[in-house]
């Protein structure tokens, strides 16, 4: 009898806690939010409590909005999707789509296509964060994914460096893509891009490919939105 207690009150239990956090390495019982993998409140709480003030790529006009700072929890997160755990990235995207809700909403305005930085695989590593993060943003907002729309061309070294020579680094590293077809296709009227990364630092590397998507039209309209936010010029 006290067995099948315990049945269903774990059950129960499991309705409203969490015993497998998808942020969290250990298991642990949080408040979820919502039945299913949403962010739990108590993950949510270790990220900053407000996010970061918006960067500014001055040159093109295009504002840099990130979900949280690159410290503490929320470096850890990004560090383990890097490197560690590319299932991370579901959960990190809801937390994007979150603050596009909550926080960046009436600066934003409407979003017409997703696009990621695009990024290089390696033996070491088989996914880009930036891509999943934008295909799991596309499918919580049901907004288009052009994942091929711009392609890196060669593995850039940006630590230590200065902002001048993350931008001659940058030079060079990204084209448009074999996609590009999506993007010259409205090469004649003017939509609005959301370029997503799962970090910014100098914003050197969103410059470049917020660059490349104007070059096809230069009335498209980039917002960049990033998971984590470097305070690093």
């Amino acid at each position: 009898m006290q067995t099948s207690l315990k049945k269903i009150l774990d059950g129960m239990f499991g309705l409203v806690y969490s015993a497998n956090c998808p942020f969290l390495k250990d298991n642990h019982a949080c408040l979820s939010e919502a039945f299913g993998r949403k962010v739990c409140t108590v993950c949510h709480s270790m990220l900053s409590e407000d996010p970061p003030s918006p960067k500014e790529l001055a040159s093109l006009g295009v504002k840099v909005f990130s979900a949280t700072t690159y410290q503490g929890f929320g470096k850890d997160l990004v560090l383990r999707l890097k490197f560690e755990e590319e299932q991370l990235a579901e959960t990190m995207a809801e937390v994007l789509e979150r603050s596009l809700r909550e926080d960046f909403a009436g600066e934003l305005g409407s979003i017409d296509f997703i696009v990621p930085v695009p990024g290089i695989s390696s033996e070491e590593r088989s996914w880009i964060p930036s891509l999943l993060l934008a295909q799991n943003l596309s499918l919580l907002t049901a907004k288009p994914c052009l994942g091929g729309a711009l392609q890196k061309l060669r593995q850039t070294k940006m630590f230590e460096l200065s902002l001048a020579e993350r931008l001659e680094a940058a030079e060079g590293a990204y084209s448009l893509g074999e996609d590009r077809g999506a993007l010259l296709e409205l090469s004649g009227e003017a939509k609005s891009f959301l370029l997503v990364d799962d970090l910014v630092a100098s914003g050197s590397t969103l410059m470049k490919c917020a660059s490349l998507i104007k070059s096809c039209n230069a009335e498209h309209r980039v917002t960049c939105l990033t998971f984590a936010s470097s305070e690093q010029d």
